[in-house]
């Protein structure tokens, strides 16, 4: 596997199942306490707000016994002097041992592992994919269910630039399940993300009643603000 943790298009079933393997031991290892990451540093580069992810990446190294630093607001560093993502990415990964982090480009954090000396952890790159969250999603769902084999999904919201759907389709896809999709005119699955899955994994609905009849996971999630403006100026998919 590589070193990185990039995308979740790609990765095979055994793969996806050895790290919610490794999650749910992470589980009952975070009961206790633990020092796996200890005398290890994290760095967090978020070129975009995050609350909850770049959160939950301090909260998880920090249980683990390691270290974190922030690259902080952007106004403060050496960007605003003309410095290079790839230079800061460099320097990064001389004063850490990981990184995680998000870009507004699409593929930003996959041309930056080519400067690292580090693994670099993909928070989210623009409409592309959040793999981690996937990660979370697929735990939450074999815990509550029991299984992820023979379940039916159904993902409402925006589909078109919501990184997290993608990532979801295609871990989903390694699995025996089906996806239902509802969205907005302008907000469906993007056709290189269709292009990619099974066919016959995806159904298309209009109505949101007859979706969740067929779901046993309803997965929502909201407009931003970023997307509404491009809707407006018909700049959706």
């Amino acid at each position: 596997m590589d070193k990185n943790f990039i995308e979740i298009e790609g990765l095979k079933r055994e793969v996806i199942e050895g790290l919610l393997n490794a999650g749910l031991k992470m589980l009952e290892v975070m009961e206790v306490g633990c020092d796996l990451a200890k005398g290890k540093i994290l760095a967090t580069a978020f070129y975009e707000p995050s609350t909850r992810t770049r959160l939950s990446f301090t909260s998880a190294m920090m249980r683990l016994g390691g270290k974190v630093f922030n690259l902080g607001d952007l106004a403060a560093t050496s960007a605003t002097k003309g410095e290079v993502l790839m230079d800061t990415v460099r320097m990064l990964s001389s004063y850490s041992d990981i990184i995680a982090m998000r870009h507004p480009n699409e593929g930003t954090q996959r041309a930056m592992s080519l400067y690292s000396d580090v693994p670099i952890i993909n928070g989210g790159d623009g409409g592309h994919e959040h793999p981690t969250q996937t990660m979370l999603d697929l735990l939450t769902i074999l815990i509550e269910k029991g299984t992820i084999d023979g379940i039916t999904v159904c993902a409402v919201g925006d589909l078109y630039y919501g990184r997290t759907v993608h990532s979801l389709a295609y871990a989903l896809s390694n699995f025996d399940t089906k996806m239902i999709c509802i969205s907005p005119d302008g907000l469906y699955l993007p056709e290189y993300v269709q292009k990619k899955l099974p066919d016959g994994f995806v159904e298309r609905v209009e109505e949101v009643e007859e979706a969740v009849k067929k779901a046993d996971v309803l997965y929502v999630t909201r407009l931003k603000k970023v997307t509404r403006w491009l809707c407006r100026e018909g700049r959706g998919g």
